[in-house]
C-alpha cells in the first residue's frame, strides 16, 4: 500500500490528483483501519463505520482528506 499525500511527494507516497477517482483510498488513525473515502451524493466524505462519517461531506476529494488531517488520520491506496 502507499500513502496518500496532498503537498509533498516520497517513493512510498502517492499524491491524491495522481489515484484515479475509483481506487480505493483507506484511512488509518493510529495505525489502524478506520475507514475510507468513498463518493456520496451529498459529496466526498471519509466512512468509519454504520451511518458515521469522520467529518461530513466534501467537494472533492482533497478537501475530505485534508479535513481529517487535523485529527491525525493517515489515508492509503494500492
Amino acid at each position: 500500500m502507499r500513502k496518500v499525500i496532498v503537498n509533498k511527494h516520497g517513493e512510498e507516497t502517492v499524491h491524491i490528483e495522481d489515484v484515479i477517482s475509483t481506487a480505493p483510498v483507506f484511512a488509518k488513525q493510529d495505525g489502524v483501519l478506520k475507514g475510507m473515502v468513498v463518493k456520496e451524493s451529498d459529496g466526498w466524505i471519509v466512512r468509519i463505520g454504520g451511518s458515521a462519517g469522520a467529518t461530513g461531506w466534501h467537494t472533492t476529494r482533497e478537501k475530505c482528506i485534508l479535513s481529517c488531517m487535523e485529527y491525525d488520520y493517515e489515508f492509503f491506496t494500492e
